[in-house]
């Protein structure tokens, strides 16, 4: 029999000792279609008395085999196998089917819900058998339901014995509150002494109202005489109105979640959960937390019985240079550069060269020698969806979780225009900005969540993808190469090296030209620093209204930048990027009028699409 550590030691020893008998909460334990009322608590015994036959055992109705047993525990608990003994002449079940922590299901339920793992049962009277779990599945239960659907002919089904192997947390599961918000709520509801319809009413307001998702709020920002030292000019950015704003992994908000972001709920800590914070007088604060968790599920589709929200960690794995994040443990081969890379042992997967796909064999021969906790899909620089199926394979093959990071993605997954990870990954996380938690930013992200809802969100989204389309179709029309070959996403990621061009150069003309992308490294890069591609997306500019028609010239006026960085590149007398950028911002810099020429040409397109809110 398998053991459940890594040293040798006697059968009932370590058996007894990674039993989960103690912690079933014994009481609570029920059965339906049991023959005999309350004999479903009488299979759950210790280790070494699971062979006695002569106590009393589970049966089912006569003719009828199915059963379903439902059995929570003290507290949560991570199951590494289970233990089934049946009866005798076809009365062993043969089929077993878990669901966890899926609280009052009946018959119905089981047969027409997905079961997290099921399982062939083969006859077991002499207890040396145990049904090894999806262990990375069966983590954090607090109740499992066991559904035995048939059993081997016999005209009732028997069990004598139910044990479960595996580890106790002593930790207890938050439920996540569902609480019903009026559609539209009345401010006479929400004074306060200080003021008349604070601003938790004003936030939910503009969240429910039926202004457009990414329409154009042109109310100014600041008012006369704020209190704010620094001129309204540079808070409105004539520089982010004039500039074609390319960067994939930025947008322009709404005005309704800045004025969420910049209300009074910055003024309140609130250390804790809701329900359970340090500090007294959260009560709104924990409306608010509440509301938006409830948002989050019902953007991504999302059962709260299945799935537990966070709202809170807003601060935030693929290689580096293959497209992936540099929070997901990046090293090189001499420093560790990310803090996740000095706290863990981290090991990048890659990308075929040849394709610019994730190379998922060598993947999952990567796994099965590294043997990691943890395999993280998700990226920053990768233009195609991943193949969460195979990935949530691979995982399990080597017992690890799934987890994907959608930070860049989560709009497009809401929306539905990619590819669902809830349903193969055991955490999904997404981030804003990398900052917080502050009651403010929750604020704001409750209402983006109510806009990630609307119908106008799945427009915009469909078109984010349609424009990057564009972009990708003419950039190859124009001749460059693109990593993977196109996208299927917000982004596209462009390899200038055929050029004998780098992204760094690139990225510092554009710039110069009112242009805004970021240099990117591409596989096979040796720096990121100075590396070979640049990564060009579409939302921000979605946003201000560009269709495809847009995009098309967006590629144009990018290709007149490359052809200026490749003449300077020329002109410049040493090789290094510090050389060429001292060189491109000298006074008699010979290819000025080019760039001026090219930003006049950025500008006159940018400023006809103004920016939602301001």
């Amino acid at each position: 029999m398998a053991c459940l550590h890594d040293h040798s030691c006697e059968d009932n020893d370590c058996s007894s000792n990674w039993s989960l008998y103690k912690h079933i909460d014994l009481p609570k334990v029920s059965a339906l279609n049991e023959a005999v009322p309350g004999s479903a608590k009488s299979v759950f015994k210790p280790w070494e008395h699971r062979l006695n036959s002569s106590e009393e055992h589970l049966e089912s109705n006569e003719g009828d085999p199915e059963l379903l047993v439902y059995i929570p525990f003290t507290s949560d608990v991570k199951i590494k196998s289970i233990a089934i003994i049946g009866g005798t002449d076809g009365t062993s079940p043969s089929k077993m089917r878990a669901f966890i922590n899926r609280d009052g299901i009946d018959f119905s339920d089981a047969q027409n819900m997905q079961a997290v793992q099921e399982w062939d049962l083969v006859e077991n009277l002499n207890g040396l058998l145990e049904f090894q779990t999806r262990y990375a599945k069966f983590q954090s239960v607090a109740s499992i339901t066991l559904h035995f659907p048939d059993n081997f002919g016999g005209d009732t089904s028997q069990i004598h014995y139910i044990g479960f192997k595996g580890e106790a947390t002593q930790l207890k599961r938050d439920v996540v509150a569902t609480i019903v918000y009026e559609l539209m709520p009345n401010p006479s509801d929400h004074k306060t002494k200080a003021e008349s319809g604070g601003g938790f009413s004003q936030l939910e307001t503009a969240a429910t109202s039926g202004a457009a998702v990414m329409g154009s709020l042109q109310q100014p920002v600041l008012t006369k005489g704020s209190a704010f030292p620094m001129k309204r000019s540079v808070i409105i950015s004539a520089k982010q109105f004039k500039s074609l704003e390319l960067i994939a992994s930025e947008n322009f908000t709404s005005r309704a979640v800045m004025e969420a972001v910049g209300s009074c709920l910055t003024n309140k800590y609130s250390e804790g959960l809701p329900g359970k914070r340090y500090y007294g007088g959260n009560e709104y604060i924990d409306e608010l937390e509440t509301l938006c968790q409830k948002r989050a599920l019902a953007s991504f589709n999302l059962d709260g019985k299945k799935w537990g929200v966070n709202v809170q960690p807003l601060s935030g794995f693929g290689d580096l240079p293959h497209g992936g994040h540099l929070s997901h443990g990046f090293m090189t081969p001499k420093r560790r550069v990310s803090g996740t890379s000095i706290y863990f042992e981290s090991m990048p997967y890659r990308l075929d060269e040849s394709t610019g796909l994730v190379d998922y064999d060598m993947l999952e021969k990567t796994a099965i020698l590294f043997r990691p906790k943890l395999i993280i899909a998700g990226a920053s620089a990768y233009p195609r969806d991943f193949d969460y199926p195979r990935m949530r394979k691979i995982a399990d093959a080597v017992g690890a979780f799934l987890m994907m990071d959608m930070a860049h993605i989560s709009g497009l997954v809401a929306a539905s225009v990619v590819a669902d990870p809830f349903e193969y990954c055991d955490v999904v996380t997404t981030t804003t900005h990398k900052g917080g938690p502050h009651n403010h930013t929750i604020g704001g992200l409750a209402v983006c969540l109510k806009h990630a809802q609307s119908p106008e969100f799945k427009a915009y989204q469909k078109q984010v993808i349609s424009n990057s389309r564009a972009l990708a179709n003419r950039m190859v029309e124009l001749g460059y190469k693109l990593v993977s070959g196109g996208s299927d996403n917000h982004l596209i990621l462009v390899d200038l090296r055929p050029l004998g061009l780098d992204g760094a150069r690139v990225e510092k003309i554009l710039d110069m030209a009112s242009i805004t992308l970021n240099k990117n490294s591409v596989p096979g890069d040796k720096s990121a620093l100075v590396p070979g591609g640049i990564r060009i997306g579409s939302p921000a500019m979605t946003t201000r209204g560009f269709a495809g028609r847009e995009f098309v010239a967006t590629a144009d006026l990018i290709h007149e930048g490359v052809q200026i960085s490749l003449e300077a590149k020329k002109l410049v007398s040493g090789s290094k990027l510090q050389d060429f950028l001292k060189f491109v911002k000298s006074p008699d810099f010979p290819l000025s009028e080019k760039v001026s020429d090219l930003q006049r040409r950025v500008e006159a397109l940018t400023t006809q699409f103004p920016i939602p809110g301001l």
